[in-house]
């Protein structure tokens, strides 16, 4: 007894041989015999833990599944966008919570800058309706096809219009330089369009201040897509030995804030942004990341609403009913509407009700 005592209560090596030649004066046992005792209890208590500690994570995979049952496209989305949503997803391995934090972000994108909701009235606590999500997932899970069913598709009609304009714009201008008779110079008249794009991958700070100066003029926000998202993290500050502030610039977009950017190559300002981002990443990476930046010392990590692939990837079909493959094509084609409606829709300012207040001030 007095040996399991003193091994739950965690006692160091030095102790414990003291322990034992105590009990060896006191009883007619040998040393050997009680340290074989006391090695044996150490065994059972390390057992114990790891017993304890599975069954922790056990229980934590089952309260996890559950609240994933329970949040359902149905439960997250109206009915219609639900439906199309599954039926666009129905053979990728994605859960309705991954398919959210995809989907989310891309409309997010396409509101109108001003777009807000008031989380809690009495505080005054307002935020842009900016979203930062993404999927974590093993290599191999069917990530880039996810990506197009539910970010790329909805908004395909848009960015051709959008590249469509990027032209137009661009051959007027082209246009206007043109010498109109002699002695006209031909320097540019006029400085040269900044395209504008829905969808950004690779894309450096410096680049994305310019982007977001024209978008705000026009109103529009922008979403950041990258198939890697460890490319983001890991690209800032990149061409500055590490030294610019990069991380913070893009912290800063997350309160949709404005910036003002002084070089020798001119000033970039804009008053407002809209800056969603989302895509996928590998649970390894996104552990080593988080490692090396001090456990998200900055909260870049905690601004991003991240869903696990919790389902096993899905052998792809090898045939498809022609009235189903009729849904699925119907469903994408609605869901492009949803996304062209809210592309062409005011700013909004969005008010939580009784109930969704109550729960927000609940996780404060």
């Amino acid at each position: 007894q007095e040996l399991r005592e003193a091994v739950a209560d965690g006692i160091g090596s030095a102790d414990m041989e003291a322990l034992l030649a105590s009990v060896a004066q006191r009883t007619k046992l040998t040393p050997y015999t009680l340290r074989q005792m006391a090695e044996a209890l150490q065994a059972e208590g390390q057992g114990a833990e790891r017993i304890a500690a599975e069954a922790e994570r056990l229980q934590t995979r089952i309260d996890q599944q559950q609240a994933g049952q329970a949040l359902t496209l149905g439960y997250l989305f109206a009915a219609p966008i639900a439906e199309a949503l599954e039926l666009r997803t129905r053979y990728l391995p994605a859960d309705p919570c991954a398919v959210a934090a995809l989907f989310l972000p891309s409309i997010a994108s396409l509101q109108k800058i001003g777009s807000r909701i008031t989380g809690s009235p009495a505080s005054g606590f307002t935020v842009p309706l900016n979203c930062w999500g993404g999927i974590v997932a093993k290599s191999g899970q069917k990530k880039t096809p996810l990506l197009g069913k539910v970010v790329r598709d909805p908004t395909a009609t848009i960015r051709q219009e959008l590249a469509e304009g990027n032209r137009r714009d661009h051959q007027q201008w082209q246009e206007a330089q043109k010498p109109r008779g002699k002695g006209d110079k031909t320097e540019p008249k006029t400085p040269q369009p900044q395209p504008v794009h829905l969808h950004v991958g690779d894309v450096t700070a410096e680049a994305l201040a310019a982007l977001l100066v024209t978008l705000a003029e026009r109103g529009r926000g922008v979403l950041v897509l990258r198939d890697e998202l460890a490319g983001l993290f890991s690209g800032l500050d990149q061409y500055k030995g590490g030294r610019g502030n990069d991380g913070q610039f893009l912290l800063e977009l997350f309160d949709g804030g404005s910036h003002t950017s002084l070089r020798l190559s001119g000033a970039r300002e804009f008053r407002d942004s809209l800056v969603s981002i989302t895509g996928c990443i590998q649970p390894e990476v996104l552990a080593r990341l988080v490692n090396a930046s001090t456990g998200d010392a900055d909260g870049r990590y905690a601004r991003f609403l991240l869903a696990p692939l919790t389902q096993a990837p899905k052998p792809l079909p090898v045939a498809i009913d022609p009235e189903e493959q009729k849904a699925i094509d119907c469903a994408g084609q609605y869901l492009q509407e949803v996304a062209d409606s809210i592309h062409c829709a005011p700013p909004v300012h969005l008010q939580l009700g009784p109930e969704a207040l109550e729960l927000f001030a609940q996780s404060e």
